[in-house]
């Protein structure tokens, strides 16, 4: 098991990891061609869309992908009276009644890791940077509350039907996580 619990809130967790990521970044001796404050503004914006793109999913399997279900007939109809808070409570109280969700599942998390190193590594937009970073960070996170409530991750692999020993699930998720240091770093 990971020795520590991680606290419920997602947005503390990721506001810490960009803190993390702004400072080794931010602060170098080389001149940069964009002034600090607006490289870091492009960053953390990129960072709050990619925080609330990941549930993005939800929407997707209920609108879309399941429409015949109970919950996905009440959403659409909160949605049809502009009542969106309302949806995406709905969406939050029966987030664990919907499964093989795409954005949830280790063959999107694969092609996106690969994505987001391709963004850190070759491109200059920090929005783009804090965005991809951030929505992995977020796999990252739920994954690590799935292993802590659960103790595996069998709702991610439902695409390729693996089977993870559960002792190897803290070495995944351990290499995972220093992953997302290694793209902080790179930034």
């Amino acid at each position: 098991m990971i020795p520590f619990h991680l606290p419920k809130n997602r947005l503390l967790l990721t506001s810490f990891f960009f803190i993390f990521t702004s400072l080794i970044n931010f602060a170098p001796p080389w001149p940069q061609p964009l002034p600090i404050l607006i490289r870091l503004l492009l960053l953390l914006t990129g960072a709050a869309l990619g925080f609330f793109l990941i549930e993005i999913d939800h929407f997707v399997y209920t609108l879309i992908g399941h429409p015949e279900e109970l919950t996905s007939q009440r959403v659409a109809n909160l949605l049809r009276q502009f009542k969106i808070s309302s949806a995406i409570s709905v969406l939050q109280s029966t987030q664990n009644e919907r499964q093989q969700l795409f954005f949830h599942s280790f063959l999107f998390q694969v092609i996106f890791t690969c994505l987001t190193f391709w963004v850190i590594s070759s491109t200059g937009s920090f929005f783009g940077k804090g965005l991809v970073l951030s929505l992995s960070f977020q796999i990252f996170l739920k994954q690590l509350r799935e292993f802590q409530t659960q103790g595996n991750l069998s709702s991610w692999f439902w695409n390729f039907k693996l089977d993870i020993p559960q002792s190897r699930l803290p070495l995944y998720l351990t290499g995972y996580f220093f992953l997302h240091l290694l793209f902080a770093w790179w930034i």
